[in-house]
């Protein structure tokens, strides 16, 4: 064998004109590179059914569940967390936010793949615009993209515009959930059924608890409508004021679920404790950026809401929302419970016109303080 091999590399060296010694060098370097080669496909083969190669304990694999973050360790978990995108609950910020900052952020109001350009699109149009404070953009929705252009050749309307800032929920089906860490969506309740079977994984579903007296009025305000505290027919008041998704967006078929596990927790702290909780629980993107924030509808002047001054009337009204709206009655048996995320009970009242206390006594009507009086969606 060894005479042979002989032969063969003199009738190579023969042809090609090279030393022996050099057809031996080249020869060792490509068998010391196909192995490392070979070696570094086997590293990053996955084995679907056991992710973490754990049955491999000779080798050492990279670990795709804990990755080095800025000097931070960003621990996937185990399961999807969701967001019920209550109707004026912040719920645009808190997407815009999350998604302009923290990897795999999937909602209505943008996703992460491509939240950072969407962001600076609206920071040129108010900068145009020459409006530079917090609470700028009034017209972020005029802002126009490709979405823009394929939502309009698609739908029957062309007046309502979407864009990469407000995403069709066609366009979030078409790329699916898959690669998702954080879902909030404005969508029905039955959008969240799918994720109780999905792929085998679970999910950790949020419900973000507004004061029904304070939210009732946002939506009023939203809808342009006055509440008629003289009328003593006060459910078809409240009712008038309800925005779409009041109704639709939570409903406690949610919580007979297996695999999705429901969480409340108070609206207040949506960009204070809830933030707080979440944001450990996401991987960081490499650039941070400073998100702009979007308005939904002008400013409540509270002073004009006649409702404040009639104690009496706000717990008929409280009480006929908790019993009428499956959302209200959630809230009502949720905060302070186990399934409450935060689970204060010395939360700092964020909205000194507030009438309402954090922690009503049983008799009485649920008094969920709001967070402010910029009422983004």
């Amino acid at each position: 064998m060894a005479a042979l091999l002989k032969k063969h590399i003199a009738i190579l060296s023969f042809i090609f004109g090279v030393s022996i010694s050099t057809i031996l060098t080249s020869f060792w370097t490509f068998s010391s590179s196909w192995s490392l080669v070979k070696q570094q496909k086997d590293d990053f083969l996955i084995d679907i059914d056991n992710p973490t190669n754990d049955e491999n304990t000779n080798k050492e694999r990279i670990d795709y569940n804990n990755i080095k973050d800025g000097g931070l360790k960003y621990t996937r978990q185990t399961h999807i967390f969701g967001q019920v995108h209550m109707t004026k609950t912040g719920g645009t910020s808190l997407n815009g936010e999350l998604a302009l900052n923290y990897e795999r952020v999937c909602g209505h109001k943008g996703w992460s793949t491509d939240a950072y350009n969407t962001n600076e699109r609206v920071r040129k149009r108010a900068e145009k615009n020459k409006n530079r404070t917090r609470t700028n953009a009034k017209d972020w929705r005029k802002v126009r993209d490709s979405y823009t252009l394929a939502n309009k050749a698609r739908a029957k309307s062309r007046d309502n515009l979407f864009s990469r800032g407000r995403v069709p929920k066609w366009i979030g089906d078409e790329i699916g959930y898959h690669d998702c860490d954080y879902i909030i969506e404005e969508r029905p309740s039955e959008f969240w059924m799918q994720f109780n079977d999905f792929h085998n994984s679970t999910m950790e579903l949020h419900v973000p608890c507004r004061d029904p007296i304070s939210h009732l009025m946002s939506m009023c305000n939203h809808a342009g409508r006055s509440f008629n505290c003289t009328n003593p027919d006060y459910r078809t008041e409240a009712q008038r004021c309800f925005l779409a998704g009041v109704r639709s967006r939570f409903k406690k078929d949610l919580l007979n679920l297996e695999n999705i596990h429901v969480k409340c927790y108070d609206y207040k702290e949506q960009f204070k404790g809830y933030m707080e909780y979440i944001t450990p629980l996401l991987q960081k993107k490499r650039i941070q950026s400073e998100y702009v924030h979007r308005d939904s509808n002008s400013a409540r002047d509270k002073d004009s809401e006649c409702i404040w001054k009639e104690p009496d009337l706000q717990k008929k009204v409280a009480s006929f929302l908790v019993e009428d709206v499956e959302y209200y009655s959630f809230c009502d048996e949720c905060l302070g419970s186990a399934d409450d995320l935060l689970q204060k009970s010395d939360v700092s009242d964020s909205d000194d016109n507030d009438d309402y206390n954090a922690s009503p006594r049983d008799d009485e009507p649920p008094q969920w303080d709001s967070l402010s009086d910029d009422d983004s969606e």
